[in-house]
Formats: C-alpha cells, sequence, structure tokens
C-alpha cells in the first residue's frame, strides 16, 4: 500500500470558524522533526506483512473442493499461508481430514498437502505455513479431504486460515 506524500504545507489545526477570535489564530504546521518521523513511520509500516484474507469454517464434515481464498488481486512476491484444522467431534469409528495449499508459480500448478489426520480425538489437530510465490493474479486455494470412517456418529473439523503478503515485488 502506498501513500500520499506528507502534507507539507497542509495546517494540522485549524481555528474553530464559529470562535469570536477564528480570523486572529493562525492555522498551525507540522515540525520538520515530526515529518520526519511521521515519513518513516509510513515506510516501516508498508514494509509489514499484511493480512490479504482469512477463513474461519467450523462443523465441517466432508471434504472441501478446492477454494480460492477472497484475496482481490493476488500481487507477485512472497506470500504466508498458514492454517490450523481440528478434529471438533470425534467420529465414533476413526476418520481422517488432510488439508491441500495450491497456487501457480512460473505457470505451473503447486500443491503442498498436510499430513493425513487419523486421530479420532477432540485433540487431534495440525498447524502449518507455507511460504510460497505465486504469479501475478493467480489465485492462491485450498482444499480437504474428509474420509469418514461410517459409524454412527460422524467427525466434525474446524479450519482457519490466513493469507499474508509478506514481501511484494517492486
Amino acid at each position: 500500500m502506498a501513500y500520499a506524500s506528507a502534507p507539507i504545507d497542509d495546517a494540522v489545526a485549524v481555528p474553530d470558524s464559529r470562535h469570536p477570535l477564528a480570523a486572529k489564530l493562525p492555522k498551525l504546521k507540522m515540525g520538520r522533526s515530526w515529518l520526519r518521523w511521521t515519513s518513516g513511520l509510513t515506510v516501516e509500516v508498508d514494509s509489514k506483512p499484511s493480512r490479504q484474507a482469512q477463513r474461519n469454517l467450523s462443523a465441517q464434515g466432508a471434504s472441501i473442493a478446492n477454494t480460492s481464498l477472497p484475496i482481490g488481486s493476488v500481487v507477485p512476491g512472497v506470500w504466508r499461508v498458514s492454517y490450523t484444522v481440528r478434529v471438533t467431534r470425534a467420529g465414533s469409528v476413526s476418520s481422517s481430514i488432510q488439508v491441500t495449499i495450491r497456487w501457480t508459480q512460473g505457470g505451473v500448478t503447486q500443491t503442498e498437502a498436510g499430513a493425513a489426520l487419523a486421530g479420532n480425538l477432540t485433540t487431534t489437530r495440525e498447524g502449518a505455513t507455507r511460504v510460497i510465490r505465486p504469479d501475478n493474479a493467480t489465485p492462491i486455494s485450498y482444499s480437504t479431504v474428509y474420509a469418514d470412517g461410517g459409524g454412527a456418529t460422524s467427525m466434525q473439523y474446524s479450519l482457519d486460515l490466513v493469507a499474508e503478503l509478506v514481501a511484494a515485488d517492486s
């Protein structure tokens, strides 16, 4: 995100025009040291990772087809995609869940799949971070493969995903 240039000649504080002395009071200007500090602040903020998309899914009980993360337009650079998946209801028969992240790099589809979690306990979980470099304007997506054990009670899981732009290309 690029910020506008500092408004060097604009007033920082302006007298209330309804005040009887308003015409006699000067408009206040920001000093040079404050201008330097705020200019440096915008550079510092621009250099930090920024969350571009987030998904929080709960009470899932089936596979999720390949789904693009809600990012307006993927800009070129380095991205960090993190997820956590957890069994939230144990099934009466062991089931499994596996998360896959997809993107395109150099025109070639890339995938990274997590472990197939077959633990049938609500303490069964996985958290992972993938550092990727997707092509410009191509989607970053996720999917899950759910295998139901077929018991009277089916397993359910939650899935949380975050995509962050870590370093945009110039």
